[in-house]
């Protein structure tokens, strides 16, 4: 919450010839009463922009080459790798698109120790009536994102190449000014979404011709 309520004339000048050059704890430090959040809001109020990159906050640790390839199994087999779309306030763009890390477990000792390694996350449980319990856990920030993607592509095999996908896309939004997508980042967009289709589809195939298979040998041991 803001200390003070009106942003004094001196304030707004601070904003208008520092916001975007200069480093955010300088800056901070040149508003004590306003909170970052605050600045940041003021500063695009006033039509100006900071590199993303300048604006997030980092809360991924430094792991070890172990706890990233143990957390690339995770995401191998039980994460997703996604862009997704929401409705956007911008008069340039109808849709925004934004990143996303999301893995799934049933087991809370496991998401348990994701959440304490991935920083800044979305976690949430939930207890079936059957009784099973399913964990996940989701990352948002773009920062925490490209770090876990960077950390993690050396030792993916299934979705390497959605991660490299989704990287590129964090690549091009940490040096962009502004809310506005471009037609790469849609076309990162749609190369990730089919990525993830087919991954679907062939699963769904799979599951398919499993079934069949168990269908035909149960046809087989009746005759």
């Amino acid at each position: 919450m803001e200390k003070i309520e009106h942003w004094t004339d001196m304030e707004i000048g601070v904003i208008k010839y520092n916001f975007e050059i200069i480093d955010k704890e300088v800056l901070r430090n040149m508003l004590p009463d306003r909170t970052w959040s605050g600045i940041i809001h003021k500063g695009h109020r006033l039509g100006l922009y900071r590199p993303i990159a300048n604006v997030l906050e980092m809360k991924v640790g430094d792991l070890s080459e172990n706890e990233w390839a143990y957390i690339a199994g995770f995401i191998d087999g039980e994460g997703s790798l996604e862009l997704h779309k929401r409705i956007s306030r911008s008069k340039v763009n109808k849709f925004g698109i934004y990143q996303r890390i999301s893995i799934t477990n049933t087991n809370k000792d496991v998401a348990l120790w994701l959440k304490q390694r991935l920083g800044d996350c979305y976690y949430s449980e939930s207890i079936f009536e059957s009784g099973s319990e399913i964990y996940r856990i989701v990352i948002h920030n773009l920062l925490d994102v490209k770090k876990i993607l960077e950390g993690i592509l050396p030792y993916l095999v299934v979705k390497k190449q959605h991660a490299k996908s989704l990287l590129k896309f964090c690549n091009i939004r940490l040096k962009s000014r502004r809310n506005i997508r471009t037609e790469k980042e849609y076309e990162l967009y749609e190369k990730l979404r089919l990525l993830n289709l087919r991954g679907e589809k062939k699963w769904q195939q799979l599951k398919k011709q499993k079934k069949d298979g168990l269908r035909v040998g149960l046809m087989e041991t009746n005759n």
